[in-house]
């Protein structure tokens, strides 16, 4: 996040979802930092974060989407149909789905976010994806007028591994 808001994003632009599970967690050897890579810079900002993924369900990811603003979801995407959108997943995923939350229990299908980013306000849309049987995105039918998909089982060459999703407009 640090990067996009130095190369001239708005922080109302943005909106960060993650898991939250890394920086506190015991097997990590500098509590409460995350480095990508040992003596690397500490990338790890709480604050930056808006929401964590156990706490929302699929419907909650798409009203975020969709700009559909609730005291559960005080910060959403408020786009216009002449905005772009960039949506990273990176999580874990199964046949037909991706799976979210700390106990990877909690899913959103490929027709619930295909739904969701049909109902999206955008010019453009670019989601990608960075999950197990992501490459079943594209054998979905995700992909309609204005949307870009890049999956991980497309490409194999993503390097963040955190489970995070963010939006930016």
């Amino acid at each position: 996040m640090r990067y996009l808001i130095s190369q001239g994003y708005s922080k109302d632009h943005i909106v960060l979802i993650a898991e939250d599970d890394i920086a506190q967690n015991p097997s990590n050897p500098t509590p409460g930092t995350l480095h990508v890579k040992e003596g690397g810079v500490n990338v790890y900002v709480q604050s930056a974060i808006d929401y964590h993924l156990r706490d929302l369900t699929p419907n909650d990811i798409g009203d975020i989407l969709q700009g559909k603003q609730s005291d559960h979801l005080p910060k959403v995407i408020k786009a216009t149909a002449n905005d772009n959108i960039f949506i990273f997943w990176s999580s874990h995923g199964t046949p037909g789905k991706l799976d979210f939350g700390s106990d990877l229990q909690k899913t959103i299908s490929y027709s619930e976010l295909k739904e969701g980013l049909q109902e999206t306000a955008h010019r453009k849309l670019m989601m990608v994806v960075e999950a197990c049987y992501s490459g079943g995105l594209a054998k979905s039918n995700l992909l309609f007028n204005n949307k870009w998909l890049i999956a991980k089982e497309l490409i194999h060459k993503i390097v963040v591994h955190i489970s995070v999703v963010s939006f930016i407009i």
